[in-house]
């Protein structure tokens, strides 16, 4: 029987601990599908009749909303309206981090609806705009040396010597 020596990450030597982060840089992000139900669920919960479609990705985001009296709210009713939807459901209604990234963006925003007179549609696309913003900076930390490094103890992730991975 052959044996091989193992290592954690963090017991790598640190350019071999850098090759292996560049080699799995490019992967998705792990929690992708959780990002994108939050934001399904939030327009299911929020903007029901606002938001028409949206697309995210590298060169194709936009969002489109839909032409009625929903859209055209505005002012305190509006806000009135957000704030007894939000304080049904919380800022963590799916339970997943993003949440806040919409849910808690839209709460802590409340005061400037009736400030600027903004309609659920501008606000609908405000929301959609920070959204991704924060999902691009989530996506890069996820690519980042220092993520991976905290994905590799907590799952106990086994090396060879040479920054090969094994199955343990």
């Amino acid at each position: 029987m052959k044996t091989i020596d193992v290592y954690r990450f963090d017991e790598l030597p640190e350019d071999v601990q850098h090759k292996v982060h560049e080699n799995a840089r490019y992967q998705e992000n792990p929690w992708i599908d959780e990002t994108w139900d939050t934001w399904r669920t939030f327009i299911k919960d929020v903007f029901p009749y606002v938001i028409k479609n949206w697309s995210y990705g590298d060169r194709d985001t936009w969002i489109t909303c839909y032409d009625n009296e929903w859209s055209d709210m505005h002012g305190e009713e509006l806000r009135d309206y957000l704030s007894g939807v939000l304080d049904r459901l919380g800022e963590y209604p799916t339970g997943y981090c993003m949440d806040y990234s919409c849910y808690g963006w839209v709460k802590r925003n409340l005061d400037k609806i009736v400030e600027e007179d903004l309609t659920a549609e501008d606000m609908a696309e405000d929301t959609f705009w920070h959204f991704c913003k924060v999902c691009e900076e989530n996506d890069e930390y996820c690519q980042s040396f220092e993520y991976f490094a905290d994905m590799a103890e907590a799952n106990e992730w086994y090396y060879t010597k040479d920054g090969q991975e094994v199955n343990v």
